[in-house]
């Protein structure tokens, strides 16, 4: 259970870091927006470092979600702690879509794509 909430954490840790790192301005420019991940290639390369362990740890708790969701629904399992810290992933796109909405959106499709990709019942 610690374990799970320090993966949370850590997700969102991640996240933020992401969103932080990589701004994405109201009138957006694409050419402004490469620009600046040129010119400073360092920010960029630890941004998407940030960006790719965020959405795996985060679409882990997504995949073990939809397993305890699955089991608690065919009697095996009770809802337990654990249960709602990997539903805790949702409050945790909340508080980055308060941050950065289209990052944060970015950051969750990945998460969807592999928990798509990886899970299997």
């Amino acid at each position: 259970m610690w374990g799970k909430t320090a993966r949370l954490l850590t997700g969102v840790f991640f996240g933020y870091l992401y969103i932080k790192w990589i701004p994405i301005h109201s009138p957006f420019h694409l050419s402004e927006f490469f620009i600046g991940l040129i010119v400073d290639p360092l920010k960029f390369f630890a941004a998407s470092i940030a960006f790719t362990i965020g959405f795996i740890i985060t679409g882990i708790h997504i995949k073990e979600g939809i397993y305890e969701t699955r089991q608690i629904l065919k009697g095996s399992k009770r809802i337990s702690f654990s249960t709602f810290i990997s539903y805790a992933v949702f409050f945790n796109f909340c508080f980055l879509f308060q941050i950065g909405a289209i990052q944060a959106i970015v950051f969750f499709c990945f998460a969807l794509m592999y928990v798509m990709i990886s899970i299997c019942f």
